[in-house]
């Protein structure tokens, strides 16, 4: 008799199982993605399936569903974007980077999160985002900005901070703009280097630390390297774009070096 129960009951089981795996299955097969590259030197907008807009820079990657299900909006990215995410939908949008996770519900903010680079950063231009760490139930509130906040991670050392900014410059690349606020010169050739994919070398380690301000619009590399000249104390030496033994050429090579004043 228990046999016959114990078979009985087994039926109905594996029943459930088959059309969960099925189910699983089928929606492993729907689940599609696309993805959005932004080669160097160059910069694009983008629409999202739930009406997401934004930007990405120079260099930059993003992944996401074609139909946003379960509980979150997820998307994934890698380098710098602008997401602007409208309010009133209940699900929580959230960005991924390879250090943290920026949750949000309707407002305008700034990711960088280049993979290669020496910060990561959150700057706030209107509403309310939470910088999260980890997953599941691993995952820990760094902190919640508000407009015109940002939020700076040294992945070197691990430090976090926040700052006051001024958003409108911090987001200025959407519109062709490089603005720099009191950046240190290492910063400043970072960006320079993605904006018109060259490799700018530092040659003299005293300038790394030097703090640089200014604001560039369609300049060439060029004009941009003379207008630095005349208000930083730097000489430059430009090698071009070398040919590599394959017969391709590199990228523009200049190397940057301190000028007494």
């Amino acid at each position: 008799i228990f046999s016959r129960v114990a078979a009985v009951l087994l039926i109905p089981l594996l029943l459930v199982a088959v059309l969960m795996y099925d189910s699983i299955s089928r929606n492993r097969v729907t689940a599609s993605y696309s993805e959005i590259y932004v080669p160097a030197g160059t910069r694009a907008s983008f629409v999202l399936p739930d009406g997401t807009k934004g930007w990405l820079n120079s260099g930059s990657y993003l992944r996401f569903p074609n139909r946003f299900t379960g509980e979150s909006r997820i998307v994934e990215l890698s380098g710098e974007g602008f997401f602007k995410v409208e309010k009133g939908n209940p699900r929580p949008f959230i960005v991924k980077t390879n250090d943290i996770n920026i949750k949000v519900h309707g407002t305008s903010f700034n990711v960088f999160a280049y993979p290669d680079g020496i910060i990561t950063e959150v700057v706030l231009e209107e509403g309310k985002v939470e910088i999260l760490r980890g997953g599941g139930k691993e995952t820990t509130s760094l902190c919640t900005l508000k407009p015109n906040e940002g939020f700076i991670l040294d992945k070197k050392t691990g430090s976090k901070r926040l700052v006051q900014v001024d958003a409108s410059g911090i987001t200025a690349w959407k519109e062709g703009k490089m603005v720099f606020r009191y950046e240190t010169f290492k910063n400043v050739v970072e960006k320079l280097n993605r904006w018109y994919n060259a490799d700018l070398v530092i040659k003299d380690a005293i300038l790394e630390s030097y703090v640089y301000y200014g604001t560039f619009q369609d300049e060439t590399l060029d004009e941009v390297l003379k207008l630095i000249k005349m208000t930083a104390p730097i000489s430059y030496r430009d090698f071009g774009r070398i040919q590599n033994p394959d017969g391709t050429f590199g990228k523009r090579k200049i190397e940057l070096y301190y000028r007494k004043p």
